[in-house]
């Protein structure tokens, strides 16, 4: 993948962040470029843009696809329910490294259901 030496990670990766209090615009911008090119063939198809939201067919369609990848991506990580009584657990030990821990999933946890109620 990375063809010389000189090429970073850096240099092909892009870092999206899912908020807790309101949806990510580097979230919806990184859909937008996504789906762009490949999946929508609307008339209005010229007028898309990947900073902000122009034609409503299309942003319902990210929307969508958004929602869909964060249910996906939480059935990864979330829905253990061993894990989940793991991290009660956690949360109520006296070891603080196992505490905090357990807060940080918790907190993860709790951004990523909200991250899909404001799509």
């Amino acid at each position: 993948m990375l063809e010389d030496e000189e090429t970073s990670v850096y240099d092909v990766t892009e870092v999206l962040k899912v908020k807790y209090n309101k949806v990510s615009p580097e979230l919806l911008s990184f859909l937008r470029s996504v789906l762009m090119e490949s999946t929508y063939e609307g008339d209005d198809k010229k007028y898309l843009m990947v900073s902000s939201p122009r034609v409503i067919d299309f942003e319902l369609m990210v929307l969508k696809f958004g929602v869909e990848l964060l249910e996906e991506h939480g059935k990864t990580y979330f829905s253990d329910a061993v894990q989940n009584q793991e991290m009660e657990r956690d949360l109520a030990s006296s070891d603080d490294s196992l505490r905090l821990i357990a807060q940080y999933n918790s907190t993860l946890q709790l951004t990523w259901k909200t991250a899909i109620k404001l799509m």
